[in-house]
């Protein structure tokens, strides 16, 4: 494994867990900003700051997860 792809790697495992987890806050602290956020009842919306991406992360988070 290359430089590039253990970087990869090492992201996409910390992104799962922040996801596992329901860390709104760590998961948006991942994501570039702006950001954009796709969900089954909206589609696709861009959000302008980590706080708005970790709310919404939040908000989906406690709909699929009974309010995790």
């Amino acid at each position: 494994m290359n430089d590039i792809e253990a970087d990869i790697d090492d992201y996409l495992a910390r992104y799962a867990g922040t996801l596992t987890s329901y860390d709104a806050q760590a998961a948006a602290d991942l994501w570039g900003s702006p950001g954009m956020i796709l969900n089954d009842q909206q589609g696709a919306g861009v959000l302008e700051s980590r706080e708005a991406t970790a709310s919404g992360l939040a908000r989906t988070a406690g709909r699929t997860s009974g309010g995790r």
